[in-house]
């Protein structure tokens, strides 16, 4: 599970993404929140100790690794191999298409968004964004940008990378 979100939010090609369209600070939250998360993820699995799991998972993997298939080479020999830099492209190459799909799509859908969307909509949806108090919101429209903030991004999810352009086209 660590994996999993450390893997999606501590990414560096996220924070710098997320540093050239929203700003620093926004890299700070995304690392210090999946760093956050992982902790709390971990502090679960330690407090319910899902023991039976943990066996069943180590038997199921000891039981799908076959001794023959198993690669005796050492690091120095697999560094030279051809095989293994065939698979490192192959899979350069398609982690760059997935990032490219999904931040066409988050640009696409935050272009549209921000082109038809009035700002009176957002502003109603958000309580205390559209006042000349918005840079010091009370605690009332804090809670409620808490609470909405995640639902609108649930409706909204595009991918971790396109996200990124409608989070700027929502703060802007």
């Amino acid at each position: 599970m660590a994996f999993m979100l450390a893997s999606t939010n501590l990414v560096i090609e996220l924070g710098m993404v997320i540093a050239i369209f929203l700003g620093w600070q926004f890299v700070v939250g995304e690392y210090v929140g999946g760093l956050l998360l992982i902790l709390i993820t971990w502090g679960i699995f330690r407090i319910t100790r899902p023991k039976r799991l943990v066996a069943l998972a180590r038997k199921k993997q000891d039981h799908g690794h076959d001794h023959e298939h198993r690669e005796d080479r050492t690091w120095k020999e697999k560094i030279i191999s051809i095989e293994t830099w065939k698979m490192i492209g192959q899979t350069y190459v398609m982690e760059w298409q997935m990032v490219w799909k999904d931040v066409l799509i988050g640009f696409t859908v935050a272009g549209i968004i921000s082109t038809l969307v009035p700002d009176s909509f957002f502003q109603a949806l958000f309580v205390g964004t559209g006042s000349e108090n918005q840079a010091n919101p009370g605690f009332l429209a804090v809670l409620s940008q808490t609470l909405l903030g995640p639902i609108t991004a649930f409706f909204t999810f595009i991918g971790s990378m396109g996200n990124i352009p409608l989070a700027a086209v929502l703060f802007g």
